[in-house]
């Protein structure tokens, strides 16, 4: 059981590296290539505002989050805001993905980004719940021990 809680923030680090590569790769294919990613989704890009503002809403976003959660997973003491994050951004976008598929339909097409944002989601929400348990362990141990050494002495 103590190994298994040694493990939790070592699985909150590769939940949050694992989201950050992703969140590179979908930046990195507007920032790169704006009007041939664009394409991929039949989306038209018919001037150079309309590619900068592409390149600012689907790069320069995932870029920042997955910088931003890369820097959490430095961190133990930054862990638990990095896997909140995820789990929120990752929630939010499988949220608006779905209120958008209802009236519009494109199940088929969009079933790899539903799959990656729930998968995300549950890694995140695992790794919140585990680091927090292990969080609670690791301050309660300090206590016991101080007890323990108390009542010896």
């Amino acid at each position: 059981m103590i190994l298994m809680a040694r493990f939790a923030p070592h699985f909150a680090r590769l939940v949050l590296l694992f989201q950050s590569v992703a969140l590179i790769l979908i930046a990195s294919r507007i920032l790169f290539d704006p009007v041939g990613a664009s394409a991929k989704a039949q989306i038209t890009l018919g001037s150079p505002l309309a590619i900068v503002v592409a390149q600012i809403g689907f790069g320069a976003f995932p870029l920042a989050a997955a910088l931003f959660v890369a820097v959490c997973a430095l961190s133990a003491r930054t862990l638990r805001a990095g896997l909140t994050f995820v789990l929120i951004f990752d929630l939010t976008a499988l949220a608006v993905r779905v209120h958008a598929l209802l009236p519009a339909g494109g199940f088929a097409q969009n079933r790899g980004p539903l799959i990656g944002e729930t998968i995300f989601g549950v890694l995140a929400l695992a790794g919140l719940i585990w680091h927090s348990s292990w969080l609670r362990r690791s301050v309660e141990l300090p206590a016991s021990d101080i007890a323990a050494g108390s009542s010896h002495g």
